[in-house]
């Protein structure tokens, strides 16, 4: 007997994660979208190098330098969180560390 995989509990967790993640994605693109319009960003270097970090395309349309639009830098964003962000999720899953203790770690922070 075949086993119906589509509505699996696994399958559902997956999408619910890339689209957790892709969201994410979104929202940050969304803020440097909307500061960009409000802050001129080439007079503070410090954004620059965040806007390197947290939205991808940013070094590659500097790197081959092109423009790119606000619609393009949400779009690329929400498709690069959703691939990378699972990504993370398992390996730090596979290196047996707690998303809490991940964080902690991370921030160097005592969380209760």
């Amino acid at each position: 007997m075949v086993e119906n995989r589509e509505n699996s509990q696994p399958s559902r967790a997956r999408c619910g994660t890339l689209g957790l993640w892709g969201m994410v994605g979104f929202i940050v693109a969304g803020c440097w979208v909307i500061l960009s319009l409000a802050v001129p960003i080439s007079e503070q270097p410090i954004l620059w190098g965040l806007a390197r970090v947290t939205c991808l395309i940013v070094p590659i349309s500097m790197a081959l330098h092109f423009g790119v639009n606000g619609y393009w830098v949400m779009f690329s964003n929400v498709v690069a969180y959703a691939l990378i962000g699972p990504m993370v999720e398992a390996l730090h899953q596979s290196w047996g560390i707690s998303t809490a203790k991940f964080v902690r770690t991370l921030l160097n922070v005592r969380l209760p």
